[in-house]
């Protein structure tokens, strides 16, 4: 997929900053989009990753890895996969705290 492709698809149906889960069930953490200079590069984390800092009382930072949608499928799984939640209780993968 070209970055063309990927920013055509990115107008007709934004990505949201969140949790996505595709077919398979696998999880992933879409953390951001940009777009440097022609290119364009997915930002995402791990779902382990992601649930181990995106709680409300964790202290640390997210360790994300970018990606260019140029020649690599990180693009397509995204666009595969379904937007669950923008957070982990939303998501559905941590019970709220009672």
């Amino acid at each position: 997929m070209t970055s063309k492709e990927f920013m055509d698809i990115q107008k007709e149906t934004p990505f949201k900053r969140g949790f996505y889960q595709n077919s398979k069930g696998t999880v992933r953490w879409l953390h951001n989009i940009q777009l440097m200079g022609s290119d364009v590069f997915i930002i995402w984390a791990s779902k382990r990753n992601a649930l181990a800092t995106l709680r409300p009382k964790h202290k640390g930072g997210l360790s994300v890895q970018g990606q260019n949608v140029n020649g690599t499928k990180v693009a397509d799984w995204f666009i595969s996969a379904k937007y669950i939640g923008g957070n982990v209780y939303e998501a559905g993968l941590v019970e709220a705290d009672k």
